[in-house]
Parts: C-alpha cells; structure tokens; sequence
C-alpha cells in the first residue's frame, strides 16, 4: 500500500484493486440518547473511487454467508448509542465495520476497537464479548484459509492465543478471576495463573505450581511468587541475585517483608547507588525531587548509618553534598529541600567540633565559632539565590 496526498491506493496478487481518498474532519453529532445539543465529532472521512476488479473484496465469502464473516456486536446500552448520530447523516458512516468484506481485515478492526473500548465502564462488557465471539471466530473450520490468507499480512492479525489472553486480562480486570485462570493455564502461562490463585487464595496449589516451574526454568518472578507465599526473605534474595541486581520488585517486597518485622533500619541497598541514580533521574528530568528519599539520605549521614556494603553514609558525604548543590541549583524555591541541606552543612559543623559526651552538645566555647561558621554558608546560599533569580 502507499499513502500519498490522502490517497490510499492497493492491490491483491499485484493488481491495482481499489483507491480510497481520506482525510480528518469533525462534524456535528450526538453520542447518547439524551444529549439534547449537537457537539463537534472527529472523524476519519473515507471516500471509495469506483474501481474494476476490485479483487480484494471476498466476493464469494460475502456472497455465500454472512455467517462467515466475523459478527460486530452491538453496544445495548441504555444510555450511548450504537454510533455517533451525525446531524447530517450523508456521507457518515463506520467504513469499516458496516461494509465487512474481507475477513482479515474484519478481525483486525473488531481487535482494534475491542482494545478501544476496554477502558469504558459502558463498553468494557461488549469488549469482552467481542474477544470471545473473535476467538471461536478463528477456531471455525470456516472460512477456508484461502479466504482468510487474503490482505492477511496487510491486517497484521495477531495470534489466536493472543486474542486469548487479551480477554483473560479483560476477565480478570472485570474480576472473573476463575475464568481468567482457565485461559492462562490453557495457554500455560504460569506466572499469571499463579497471581489468579493467590487473588483466590489457593496458596497451597499456587506453591506447588511456583516449585513445578522452577525445577523447569528459574526466573526472579518465580522466587518472588515464592516469598509472597513462604514470608520467606531468602527467596526475594535469590531473585535479587538472580536478576543480577536488577529486580525491583524483589526489593520492594524485601523493603515491605522488613517493614512488617518493624525492621524499619535495615536497608536492602547501597548508599552509593542511591546518589548515583538521583543523578541519572536528574539528567532525565532536570527539576527531580524526591524529598523522602533525601531526607534518608540526610539521616543517615547524622546518624552515620550503614548500608549492605557496610560502607557508612559518612564516607559518601561529600558525593551527597554534590547532589545537593545540584539540585538547589536547579529547584530553587522547595523549603524541604533547603533545611535538608542545612542539616546537612551543621552535622559538617558539628564534627568539626568536639561535643560533650554527655549532653550531646557543643561546648559554650565553641558556640560562637559555630554560629560564624553557619553566617557563612547561610550566606553564600543568598548570594546564590541572589545569582539565580537575576539570572532567572
């Protein structure tokens, strides 16, 4: 096919066939049954030229039963419309799904708005049957694969057992959990049968498929269903490792295990890391700002906490004070942000002095020191604010 000054044009077995113009318009229209006013509506105007030997049409498929071509249900519903109710109705039409000529091309379009409407509360159920109807569809003896191999490739029809688990996803997300472990466990997708068993808190059987699998082929996700299952921390260690060090999930679940132990000063990774991905999230988004994490950060620097490196906090000050900088420089007006940094900057003051083992406090000879010490920085983040904003 090639498109060319919104006109398409193609052939079958070489052939020039057809010739179709398009281009986008609007037009006024209703979509419910009791709006009152006319809105704008977009759409893709479709012209057809008349054309000898149109071979692409499956003339004898039309021609012997409708039954063979794929059936487009309709919405029922008591509120939106089966189509847009165009105030001038000639020339407005669903190209597509009320002239239904070729089979391949008809799946493709039905998918296509199956997937469409997935997302709306009125029209999610006729989505779900339409997958349904889509998937015995393929599996009829008819039409013969002839009929269907016509503009096959050009529809880009996915597989049948894609079409299956797309309606599984559908079931589960309308809560038919049992008929969304039917499919998956019919197209042996493991990972997703087990999450339906745990929603149905079949753990016993969800454990006995997790070890099944992973005696065939261990993955991260496997041991993570694993320690969803046991509570068992060893088993998100071992995706972790398994992963090489790149499974989210298999930390998040270790951070959630720990919280739940009240383990809350345990950490699962590397003080290090942490610096050097805030710097990468800052390179993608140049105004980043996680707070929370910060404020670890800067915890553990005055608590000289240390990570699963066993490498202190206070070892990676300086790189901490770096990303500081780097962020004051380009978020300017966050409060949280800047008594961060100043936490920051008096646990520096604080080691530069001797407090009292006691007290925890500065010595009164040192006060002063101390008070100058903090005049100074204090000022050089006005004469920073002060650069910015004339820069700004």
């Amino acid at each position: 096919m090639q498109k060319e000054d919104g006109q398409l044009t193609g052939g079958c077995y070489g052939a020039p066939v057809y010739t179709n113009r398009f281009w986008t318009t609007s037009a006024l229209g209703k979509r419910t049954r009791f709006q009152q006013t006319d809105n704008a509506q977009l759409l893709l105007q479709v012209t057809r030229l008349p054309v000898e030997g149109d071979g692409c049409q499956d003339k004898e498929l039309v021609a012997s039963s409708n039954n063979l071509m794929p059936k487009a249900l309709n919405l029922d519903d008591d509120t939106v419309l089966e189509a847009i109710n165009f105030t001038d109705p000639d020339g407005q039409e669903v190209f597509v799904l009320n002239k239904m000529e070729n089979w391949s091309v008809a799946i493709a379009a039905l998918l296509l708005r199956s997937k469409l409407e997935k997302g709306s509360r009125r029209r999610v159920e006729r989505s779900m049957r339409q997958l349904e109807e889509l998937f015995n569809q393929t599996m009829r003896q008819e039409p013969s694969a002839g009929q269907r191999s016509r503009l096959f490739y050009a529809a880009k029809i996915p597989p049948v057992w894609e079409i299956q688990r797309q309606l599984a996803e559908l079931l589960l997300s309308l809560g038919a959990v049992g008929s969304a472990l039917e499919i998956y466990e019919q197209l042996e997708l493991w990972e997703d049968a087990i999450a339906c068993y745990q929603r149905l808190g079949k753990t016993e059987k969800a454990e006995t498929v997790i070890r099944e699998q992973l005696a065939v082929h261990e993955t991260p996700n496997l041991w993570c269903f694993l320690g969803d299952i046991t509570r068992n921390i060893e088993h998100y260690e071992k995706a972790w490792v398994l992963s090489k060090h790149r499974s989210a999930r298999a930390q998040r679940c270790m951070g959630y295990l720990y919280f739940a132990k009240e383990e809350v000063g345990t950490d699962c990774g590397e003080f290090s890391a942490v610096i050097r991905a805030y710097h990468r999230l800052m390179d993608l988004r140049d105004r980043w700002v996680d707070e929370q994490v910060l404020g670890v950060l800067v915890r553990g620097v005055r608590e000289n906490i240390a990570d699963a490196s066993g490498v202190r906090l206070s070892q990676v000050e300086q790189s901490l004070r770096e990303l500081f900088g780097r962020i004051t420089s380009k978020v300017t007006d966050n409060a949280e942000i800047w008594r961060l940094y100043a936490e920051l900057c008096i646990n520096d003051t604080e080691k530069q002095h001797h407090t009292d083992p006691v007290t925890k406090e500065i010595p009164s000879e040192d006060i002063r020191v101390v008070c100058s010490q903090l005049e100074d920085k204090m000022a050089v983040v006005v004469e920073r604010l002060d650069t910015l904003k004339q820069g700004s």
